[in-house]
């Protein structure tokens, strides 16, 4: 298996005037050189790690010179490099004459004197690009990847390198959109990938991206970036990932998914305009639907309108969109349904941040607004055993987890009043202090307690059921029915 294109065969002697620029314009091109200055580390056994590359190089670029002629090391290379290619039957060698004739070619190797060779009088330019043309695998998509990569920036690992299994495997994942369950999903932060029709440079190109969309999405769930990270914060995400902004103007309704405060007007950055043309587009749409009489979504408005816009957008329109609290509030924690995956928190840590001071970046109205979703839309109650995935962010399994729920559950089957006793309150605190860590609040424990037990939060849960009959009612009646 090949981990190197091109092996350079020289004298010591030639390194600086010749072989070392050849090496980094060979390099320039994107051809994996086997070079001592860029193969060798300190502690490397020399004979060893020159075998490894004459036996993993595709080509051996010998530098035939004086110096070369003198010694025995490089020699001892080529006689290698023509046993192998006397097994094999393939041209291995590509030679180069340096500061050599003809003449003094055939005095040393009179079969060297009849490969087609190249002059280093040409010029390092002409003999790079010459050697590439060789040396270079056209048709790989593996080599195409890593050219994409390596123009965008990115250094990957050489072709052979187990790297590209797992690139190549995530490749192959489903798109988080549906319910197709049949094969891994990719993550927060996934877009969908380039086409591939079996031509291997379109091939190369979802591999290529493929590879980026694994360092950001890896990058995006260790800070983490979510709905609740400060816009200016997500623009920098974007901008420091290679590929990212690119794919976000392709396909800014992914975007809009995963960073919904980018949508509200002069928080986007450079997405603005995009986001601007998604909702100018949605308003004609719904004001089309209006014309048709379909009452498609009415079930979702404060009034039993039709919505003012698709609920990806809805940040951005002056009543967003015209929107149930309660409807305003999933959408921003877990996006559309059967959308990309958009949740990175267990509910209840929305909840706290939008009591907290950590959310008053947000426009009042949308802040409002969210708040009051969490009272119409009660599923903020957490579980009494942490969640693998709420383990993974640092919840805990704390002594009378359970006891806040045990008493809202009583209250609602009594239908008697909620009475936050030291027990149960015990028990929110240590929850809101695991927010408070989670989130980097810097309210106390106490202090969110105490929000969230001010708020109508219990009061929503304990009347969740007569909440959704009034508002039906409510919506009917405006539709005149």
């Amino acid at each position: 298996m090949w981990l190197y294109d091109v092996f350079i065969s020289h004298a010591s002697e030639d390194k600086d005037d010749l072989v070392r620029p050849l090496a980094e314009a060979l390099k320039a091109l994107h051809v994996e050189v086997w070079y001592d200055e860029f193969a060798l580390k300190l502690g490397d056994s020399l004979r060893r790690s020159i075998d490894k590359g004459l036996a993993r190089s595709r080509y051996a670029v010998v530098v035939l010179s004086p110096a070369f002629f003198q010694k025995n090391w490089p020699q001892r290379e080529l006689d290698g490099l023509v046993a192998r290619e006397m097994d094999s039957n393939d041209r291995v060698i590509l030679p180069v004459w340096h500061r050599v004739s003809r003449k003094d070619v055939i005095e040393f190797s009179p079969p060297l004197a009849d490969v087609l060779a190249i002059d280093s009088a040409h010029g390092v330019g002409h003999l790079a690009a010459k050697i590439a043309e060789v040396a270079k695998p056209r048709g790989s998509p593996l080599i195409t990847a890593r050219d994409k990569l390596i123009e965008r920036g990115v250094t990957p690992p050489v072709v052979t390198d187990e790297w590209w299994l797992d690139v190549v495997e995530a490749s192959n994942r489903e798109y988080p959109w549906g319910y197709v369950m049949h094969r891994e999903h990719w993550g927060r932060w996934s877009f969908w990938l380039p086409g591939d029709d079996g031509d291997p440079d379109a091939r190369g190109e979802r591999l290529a991206f493929t590879a980026m969309q694994m360092a950001w999405t890896a990058e995006a769930a260790s800070r983490p970036i979510t709905q609740i990270t400060r816009p200016a914060d997500v623009l920098a995400f974007i901008a420091s990932q290679t590929g990212l902004a690119d794919t976000c103007h392709e396909q800014p309704k992914f975007l809009a998914m995963y960073a919904p405060q980018l949508t509200i007007p002069g928080f986007g950055g450079e997405f603005e305009e995009g986001f601007e043309n998604i909702l100018v587009e949605s308003m004609a749409e719904r004001e089309e639907q209006i014309a048709r009489g379909s009452p498609s979504g009415t079930g979702l408005t404060h009034d039993g309108s039709v919505p003012g816009c698709d609920s990806l957008i809805m940040f951005r329109h002056p009543q967003l969109g015209n929107y149930d609290p309660s409807m305003i509030t999933c959408q921003f924690v877990q996006g559309e349904t059967a959308g990309p995956p958009v949740k990175h928190y267990p509910t209840f840590e929305y909840l706290i941040w939008a009591l907290s001071d950590a959310s008053t970046w947000l426009p009042d109205f949308i802040r409002k607004q969210l708040v009051l979703g969490f009272v119409e839309w009660p599923t903020w109650l957490w579980n009494a055993d942490p969640a693998p995935s709420d383990s993974e962010h640092g919840l805990r399994l704390y002594t009378g987890r359970e006891d806040f729920l045990d008493a809202l559950y009583a209250a609602k089957e009594s239908k008697a009043p909620f009475v936050a006793n030291d027990v149960a309150r015990s028990d929110l605190i240590e929850r809101c202090e695991d927010s408070r860590r989670v989130l980097g609040l810097v309210e106390s424990a106490e202090e969110l307690a105490r929000r969230f037990l001010e708020g109508p939060f219990v009061e929503g849960f304990l009347k969740s059921d007569e909440i959704r009959r009034k508002r039906k009612r409510t919506k009917a009646e405006g539709r005149g029915t």
